[in-house]
């Protein structure tokens, strides 16, 4: 069975990443022993052959206990030399980058170096990891990327580990040759061909030595392997309980489909309701608000801020007309107004609002100015092609006549203040007495005054200006104003320290909302929605 197999197959391949140190153990020991068994083969045929030339040689070993000492000295050395070829291996490995499935750990060549042992272990378990991660996502993913640095780290923290144990290890060695060379400098006193026996049968035993420790720790890396236990194990094999194959229900799949498919959205749109701070509806406002609304600017496509004009019939210029009317109730007794616009952040349309509110009520025949309070982002002036040297702020400070800074517009009836260079403090100057005094002059000329204020959720200036009106407007924009920006204004309102709010929600999308007209219109800063003249 397919199964069986698939599972055999992922077992084998746990033992075998689990057993990988071992077996480079096995095969590095091999490599150095097929060496030694070479050397071991061709000193033992000249020493048979030495002796046959020289049978007279029996008592040397007797007669001599240098050569046994110096024997214990260079089965010393034999164990350092293989230490130090070891740790040469390694770094090898290491400097040129290659597989790190091929290093051997210290441990298995008797080795007791804990650290260097650990950070090793830790390597391949980088490696391994790193193999996992390749399988799963691409190199530029940040989990990858992390265990490349570490990689990169712990290969450096072993080089500097290794390169020190190299230079200890040869250290030590130089001292193992300074005292065999003090016995080879006594065993030179020999007659000649019992020296030369010595030196052969040294060479044997330190040969010999060395594939005896070789062979012991080959024997403890195969006990090792042979002793590594998966980490699963199968406990039921597969088998086929029916001889009928599974395949799909299509009709309960079409089933699920569909409820999915009417499921999701609608606990999408249910949950963006429920968690949205931003206002959609006239409910939604009045969650938020207690302050009445006046009414609605829909959502336009066209060009220009300027919507409204004469012989205008678009449904975004009846909804100014509409709003025109809605205000001449406010304030009745009144027959000159001062109005504010504000909003609570920019982008919710303002000024928008401020010169189509202004150019509707001049159309009907009022006498009405327009003035740029927004002393710190004026925009005003772009919308009117007016020039920004001259406005508001040079007026409040004396440097220029009312009559500089108003500009006669396209439309009969209209005026404008714009509101000129911006000064380093807009606040001082909209609450200085010239202000009072300039709403007082114009306020008996003109039959309406309306100032483009800041928005007050930024700055107190729009506050200052509202204090001063007859009627006060407060732009909310559809599907962009966030409830929460309307605490101040409801602060306000509930304090009465401002009179007359009202709220005026722009960008108005009527199709969105249920009324059905189906068409789409308002205030945007990147674009203004769909117009239609008729």
């Amino acid at each position: 069975i397919i199964l069986d197999k698939v599972t055999e197959i992922y077992i084998r391949s746990g033992l075998d990443e689990k057993n990988i140190m071992a077996v480079n153990t096995i095969y590095f020991i091999d490599d150095q022993l097929a060496v030694i068994q070479d050397s071991l083969t061709n000193i033992e045929n000249k020493i048979k052959s030495f002796k046959q030339q020289n049978p007279n040689l029996d008592l040397v070993d007797k007669e001599f206990g240098t050569f046994f000492q110096k024997q214990r000295l260079d089965n010393t050395l034999s164990e350092q030399s293989v230490n130090i070829r070891y740790y040469e291996s390694l770094l090898s490995y290491l400097k040129e980058d290659k597989n790190a499935n091929s290093i051997v750990s210290p441990t298995s060549m008797g080795i007791s170096n804990p650290e260097l042992n650990g950070l090793i272990n830790q390597l391949l378990q980088l490696y391994a990891r790193k193999g996992e991660l390749q399988l799963t996502t691409t190199e530029k993913n940040p989990a990858y990327q992390a265990v490349l640095s570490q990689i990169k780290h712990t290969k450096k923290t072993i080089i500097e580990n290794v390169s020190n144990l190299i230079a200890s290890a040869t250290i030590y060695e130089t001292d193992l040759k300074s005292r065999i060379n003090t016995f080879n400098s006594k065993i030179s006193t020999l007659p000649a061909a019992e020296k030369e026996y010595l030196i052969l049968k040294r060479k044997y035993e330190y040969n010999e030595q060395t594939a005896i420790y070789l062979q012991q720790k080959r024997y403890e890396a195969s006990l090792a392997k042979a002793g590594t236990e998966s980490d699963h194990k199968v406990i039921d094999p597969a088998r086929l309980d029916s001889e009928i194959p599974i395949k799909p229900r299509k009709s309960l799949a079409y089933f699920i489909a569909i409820l999915l498919g009417l499921f999701i959205p609608i606990a999408i749109i249910s949950l963006r309701g429920f968690f949205s701070d931003t206002i959609y509806s006239k409910s939604d406002l009045n969650n938020a608000s207690n302050i009445p609304v006046l009414g609605l600017v829909g959502h336009s496509d066209k060009a220009t801020s300027m919507v409204v004009s004469t012989a205008s019939k678009s449904i975004i210029a009846e909804s100014f007309r509409s709003l025109r009317t809605n205000i001449q109730y406010l304030a009745a007794e009144k027959e000159k107004k001062v109005i504010t616009i504000t909003s609570s952040i920019g982008g919710e349309g303002k000024t928008f609002t401020a010169m189509n509110l202004a150019a509707i009520f001049a159309l009907s025949g009022h006498k009405t100015i327009l003035i740029g309070g927004d002393l710190r982002k004026p925009k005003l002036h772009n919308d009117f092609n007016l020039k920004d040297d001259t406005g508001l702020s040079n007026y409040l400070i004396n440097k220029s006549s009312l009559q500089d800074v108003i500009t006669q517009t396209e439309i009969e009836s209209l005026e404008v203040i714009g509101s000129g260079p911006t000064p380093p403090n807009p606040a001082e100057l909209l609450d200085s007495p010239k202000m009072q005094e300039l709403i007082t002059e114009l306020n008996k000329t003109y039959d309406y005054v309306i100032i483009d204020t800041p928005p007050i959720g930024l700055v107190t200036d729009g506050v200052i200006l509202m204090q001063h009106a007859d009627i006060n407007l407060y732009v909310v924009r559809h599907g962009y104003s966030k409830a929460k920006s309307l605490s101040i204004v409801n602060n306000l309102y509930e304090q009465e320290q401002i009179k007359n709010v009202h709220v005026i929600i722009n960008d108005f999308k009527y199709s969105s909302s249920g009324y059905g007209y189906g068409y789409g219109y308002g205030y945007g800063t990147s674009g203004y929605g769909y117009y239609e003249e008729e």
